[in-house]
């Protein structure tokens, strides 16, 4: 006799077809339900199955679609028991049953039931359907089947993956989205292991199907996409009915979380920077004066200077002094990213003084700097302290890179040239060179090619982003030997006059100017007091703007140096005061600052077309910018 499985939900039609099926001599197994009737398919073998059509977990139909559709078991006999009549069956043949049995008096099912056996087993059936002719119309079987039909509908539509599963981690019922998003072929995650399926640890899965008041999600991924599994228990069910899982592909969130997490990292970030560029800014501001006082007092006492080995000396004191304010400039720089002061501007000029501050050093290391200027060279429009930062940083590290290489190669080249309506300034040097590699790299933040000698790796990438900033363009490329960077800046398009200064610039001695110097720092005053008194001009001094705005109520001046900060009345307010009461005195107005990053003060000097002078500065800027100011010079001594 026949070794038979027999699923149903109904332990009253379990308890008689298992009694009527065994008098026949038949050995029976009974379980509960189509998941039970799989799960026992695995462990045992029959000769036929009896599924209920209606079974909660899963269906009579569903078990059999699996039956048949797996190797193992695809030639075992399947009997379905319906209470439905065989027209009331929603696609009877694509269950895929040998037989369909109607469910109705015990007696007559049972007879139905044996004959069909009967002839599966001798091989005498392939498709009936008996007892139905007989069948009463089942209305709630009826309208439970309706709404399984229409959740099956909707569960397919659903863009969302939906995975029910039983409390051992077994998977009931998967819709087609779920079979997407978990790379998997329709209908082949029923009876899967949750495990296998989502490819996680039996730790987490545990988790996910272990009773719980909260909803956990958890995120995996899934051939390079991201899916968020969030578990939802089925309201109004008995615990061993299982939970449902929900699948929602999540990349394109992840993606924008992870943008947006980077996005905060880069907004502080420059948060950091910006609090560093406060604190560099006041320490530059402080450092300002006494660099100003060092710079200026050298300079004087180099025209004292007794004889050469007095000057050398303090030529080298002189260069460490810029050394350090260019260092304070390019941590400002980095830290602050400010907008330059453009006007138009004279590069030769810049290509000069930036040559003349080098002099010394590049003496002492015994390089030759020669400089090759454009005579008919329009005018660019730049911010000159920066374009002399520009040059500075260029020119230190050619004096380095020539360090290392015989007497005879020691050499520097200064160009500037008007070339595809562009300002051109190349800085060639005969050092060892850049390779190629490396070219690109060089003006990245704190990358250095002086190892181990060291470096801040701060100079190229503070040239790059002033030129950059200022519309410009710079590249390295090889000069054989040496390398060769080639700065382009934009021309000016305005008719601003511009004051050109050069090296052999000689003031009128016939025409005497009477200056007023204001400034809260007592070594500045002294210091430009001394150098302008020297020099042959008339100089009137004032340590606030209350007692300047007096003088210039008393008499007339042809110049005056304000600094821009100052304790109670500022160097605006003092502005606008003088223009009250002096309104010629607008345009003979000198400011200096030694921070010029604050925009309201850029603001200022912008909307009033001022004249700025940078601390720390070097004499020979105030007299050049006084005389080109006011058109007068010292008186002659």
């Amino acid at each position: 006799m026949a070794r038979l499985l027999v699923a149903d939900n109904s332990p009253f039609y379990r308890k008689l077809l298992s009694d009527a099926l065994e008098e026949n001599g038949h050995r029976v197994r009974t379980v509960a339900d189509g998941l039970e009737a799989l799960q026992a398919l695995k462990s045992d073998d029959f000769d036929a199955v009896i599924l209920d059509l209606v079974m909660p977990r899963l269906s009579g139909a569903k078990a059999c679609r699996q039956i048949k559709g797996s190797p193992a078991t695809s030639d075992l006999p399947v009997i379905i028991l319906s209470g439905l009549r065989e027209d009331e069956i929603d696609d009877a043949e694509g269950i895929g049953a040998d037989a369909f049995v109607a469910k109705m008096q015990a007696e007559a099912m049972m007879a139905h039931l044996t004959a069909a056996l009967e002839e599966l087993l001798t091989g005498r059936l392939e498709t009936t359907h008996r007892g139905f002719d007989r069948m009463h119309r089942r209305e709630v079987v009826s309208e439970l089947l309706e709404e399984r039909r229409s959740q099956d509908a909707i569960l397919s539509s659903l863009s969302e993956g939906y995975l029910r599963v039983s409390r051992d981690g077994v998977v009931l019922e998967a819709n087609p989205a779920a079979c997407r998003m978990l790379c998997r072929k329709e209908n082949s995650l029923v009876n899967s292991n949750l495990e296998e399926v989502l490819l996680c640890s039996r730790e987490e899965v545990a988790s996910l199907v272990a009773p719980s008041d909260s909803h956990p999600t958890t995120r995996l991924q899934f051939g390079g996409a991201i899916i968020a599994v969030a578990r939802s228990q089925q309201e109004g069910e008995e615990p061993e009915s299982g939970l449902v899982l929900l699948l929602t592909d999540v990349t394109g969130e992840e993606r924008a979380e992870a943008e947006k997490v980077d996005l905060q990292a880069q907004v502080q970030n420059a948060e950091r920077l910006s609090v560093l560029g406060e604190i560099v800014a006041g320490v530059a501001q402080e450092l300002s004066h006494p660099l100003t006082g060092l710079l200026g007092y050298t300079e004087l006492l180099l025209r004292l200077a007794p004889d050469e080995r007095s000057r050398n000396r303090l030529k080298k004191l002189e260069h460490e002094a810029l050394r350090c304010r260019r260092i304070v400039e390019n941590l400002l720089c980095f830290a602050r990213k400010r907008p330059a002061y453009r006007r138009p501007q004279s590069l030769n000029n810049v290509v000069i003084r930036s040559v003349q501050a080098l002099e010394v050093a590049a003496a002492k290391a015994g390089v030759d700097i020669r400089t090759e200027l454009a005579s008919d060279l329009p005018q660019g429009l730049f911010d000159f302290g920066q374009m002399e930062q520009v040059l500075a940083n260029l020119l230190a590290n050619a004096l380095q890179s020539l360090a290392s290489v015989p007497p005879d190669r020691r050499q520097i080249v200064v160009r500037t040239a008007f070339r595809e309506g562009h300002l051109r300034l190349e800085v060639e040097d005969r050092g060892p060179g850049i390779p190629a590699a490396l070219r690109e790299r060089v003006f990245e933040p704190f990358y250095t090619t002086r190892r181990p000698e060291g470096g801040t790796g701060l100079g190229l990438a503070v040239t790059y982003g002033i030129v950059t900033e200022h519309g410009g363009s710079i590249v390295a490329e090889d000069a054989e030997p040496g390398t060769r960077i080639l700065v382009d800046l934009p021309v000016s398009r305005g008719d601003q006059a511009v004051v050109q200064i050069t090296d052999r610039e000689i003031r009128d001695p016939s025409l005497p100017s009477a200056v007023l110097l204001v400034d809260d720092e007592p070594v500045v005053l002294d210091l430009l007091e001394d150098l302008l008194s020297d020099s042959g001009f008339q100089v009137t001094r004032a340590d606030n703007g209350a007692q300047a705005l007096e003088l210039v109520v008393e008499r007339e001046f042809d110049a005056m140096l304000i600094d821009l900060k100052m304790p109670d009345m500022d160097g605006r307010r003092l502005y606008h005061e003088v223009c009250q009461q002096r309104p010629a005195m607008a345009s003979r107005i000198i400011f200096t600052t030694g921070d010029l990053d604050r925009p309201d003060l850029r603001t200022f000097l912008d909307d009033t077309g001022a004249v700025l002078l940078r601390k720390p500065f070097k004499l020979e800027e105030v007299a050049d910018t006084i005389q080109a100011i006011t058109g007068k010079g010292a008186a002659p001594g």
